[in-house]
């Protein structure tokens, strides 16, 4: 969980009783660590960290003060012991996979932190986390007005744990269902519906601090993973399955369809590499660090398709 940028993650597990599919479902009148997710807060005593039930809900709050951090583990990262019961052994980006989680962010708070000195704030007071069989990962952060990725440090040192490719969104305003896609080498998270992001997976798995989460194959977290910045959530639903829609990474502008103005938007990036301020994460297919022609072909080839 970042710990070498951040203190040290002290835990309280809390296991809770086994549960069917969904992995948590809010309507069942209990807590995500009353079906089976490993709760772990930090300091263990003395923490702010509360989870209540609500009426259709689990509040989660890490607020004030900022520095206390807890959320739900798939399996506790220190011993393996603790852990959901009906989570699944493998989560196998080959063959494609959905993370679906039903959310409110309540209030999110975020004291300027800019990392690598790109003018974008770099930590969110709540996130998603999945890591998949091969290590491959993607980190999402929700902040009131915004969802946006955590960039590993793959193409330009010093990036790793910063803002990376984002969407404005108002996650305040109501319930949504977020439903984040894993398929081959890419990501794409929908909300209530629609495509609002979509990059390549990350590999965090360097990250030097205990707990390494990012070395744990085949697992997943949402909660608050940082003491710089804290959150409070309405949780209602969190499920896998493997059904994977069609991956259409060729639709730069979420519109549905890939067109002129996709196009539009690899040209204006063309040429342009990772740290090159022209350089588009959406616009590199390949992820391989430069929008070029093997881009602009993959566009080309997808060109006219309905992205659904």
């Amino acid at each position: 969980m970042r710990l070498g940028k951040k203190a040290v993650w002290v835990s309280v597990l809390m296991a809770g009783s086994a549960s069917a599919a969904p992995l948590f479902d809010a309507s069942l009148g209990t807590t995500p660590s009353a079906q089976g997710w490993p709760l772990l807060r930090d300091p263990i005593l003395g923490h702010s960290v509360s989870e209540t039930l609500g009426a259709g809900f689990t509040a989660l709050d890490s607020r004030n003060p900022i520095s206390d951090k807890g959320g739900y583990f798939s399996e506790d990262p220190f011993f393996g012991v603790l852990r959901h019961p009906a989570f699944p052994a493998t989560l196998d980006r080959v063959a494609g996979f959905t993370v679906r989680v039903d959310l409110r962010i309540v209030g999110e708070n975020h004291p300027p932190r800019d990392d690598n000195g790109d003018g974008l704030d770099d930590r969110a007071g709540f996130s998603l986390i999945v890591v998949t069989d091969d290590l491959s990962a993607i980190e999402i952060g929700f902040w009131d007005d915004q969802v946006w990725a955590y960039e590993d440090d793959a193409f330009v040192a010093g990036d790793f744990f910063t803002h990376a490719e984002s969407a404005l969104l108002d996650t305040t305003a109501q319930l949504r269902s977020y439903a984040l896609t894993i398929l081959g080498d890419r990501y794409t998270l929908r909300v209530d519906g629609a495509t609002r992001l979509s990059g390549p997976l990350r590999d965090y798995s360097s990250f030097t601090g205990s707990p390494n989460v990012y070395a744990i194959a085949n697992f997943a977290f949402f909660g608050d993973d940082t003491s710089s910045a804290e959150g409070a959530v309405e949780l209602a639903y969190y499920d896998i399955t493997d059904d994977a829609p069609p991956h259409c990474p060729a639709d730069l502008n979420f519109d549905g369809v890939v067109d002129l103005s996709d196009l539009a938007g690899l040209l204006a990036a063309f040429g342009a590499c990772a740290g090159d301020a022209a350089y588009s994460i959406s616009a590199d297919l390949n992820n391989d660090g430069c929008v070029e022609l093997a881009d602009l072909a993959g566009l080309l080839a997808a060109f006219g398709t309905s992205c659904g």
